[in-house]
């Protein structure tokens, strides 16, 4: 039991830590504003009709808007401007 819980306990933190050097590695990138992209409740930053991240209320709304690599914005479908 003891032999499990440890596993249980080291998996967890090697979890975290390649989960931050994961985002370590994001930081590095330059990124824009993408509109027309962000699912339902995974926009990245408020708009005019709302003041917070994770609020979007439709699909695909051109209001909203999420972080993408620079240069990528119009090769997932989305707009560097909003509509």
């Amino acid at each position: 039991m003891r032999d499990k819980l440890s596993i249980i306990l080291v998996t967890g933190v090697l979890s975290l830590n390649i989960a931050d050097i994961a985002a370590q590695d994001n930081d590095d990138v330059p990124q824009e504003k993408c509109y027309c992209i962000a699912k339902a409740g995974r926009n990245d930053c408020a708009t005019n009709s709302h003041s917070c991240a994770g609020l979007a209320t439709k699909d695909f709304d051109c209001s909203e808007w999420m972080y993408v690599a620079s240069g990528s914005c119009q090769e997932v479908g989305g707009s560097v401007e909003s509509k």
